[in-house]
């Protein structure tokens, strides 16, 4: 994935992106739930709750490493960020998210996937074992 750097308004946008590019969120449903007390910049670690896993053993909770692909994005957030919900990405929605994907994709000139949030799940899966082949 290569996302664009710029504004508050492309941290927002470009955090769950590069989320579900480098880290392989679930889109929406985990970065809707992301929380700033859930992100720890000192010790480089995300906790994800996913409301699609509840009822897993795990409980839904899992932590993961904080990417240098995605730190970026969330420490601009993280400076403009209302603190009244403590969400890291409040009033997000698939449709908003989904949509301003596409557009973002088509200006830089490429065709989207199918299934895109899926794929993008999928890719940063793919792109983690070969970085991280130990694991």
């Amino acid at each position: 994935c290569v996302l664009p750097t710029g504004t508050s308004r492309h941290a927002r946008d470009q955090g769950p992106r590069s989320g579900n590019c480098f880290a392989g969120l679930r889109t929406v449903s985990e970065p809707q739930t992301l929380t700033w007390e859930g992100i720890d910049f000192q010790e480089n670690k995300i906790t994800i709750r996913s409301p699609k896993k509840v009822r897993d053993a795990s409980g839904g909770v899992r932590e993961l490493p904080l990417f240098r692909e995605v730190r970026p994005y969330l420490e601009s957030l993280r400076e403009t960020a209302a603190t009244d919900t403590g969400l890291v990405f409040p009033g997000l929605n698939k449709t908003q998210l989904r949509d301003r994907t596409l557009e973002a994709i088509e200006r830089a000139g490429f065709e989207p996937w199918p299934k895109l949030f899926q794929n993008l799940r999928a890719s940063a899966a793919i792109d983690l074992v070969d970085r991280f082949p130990e694991h």
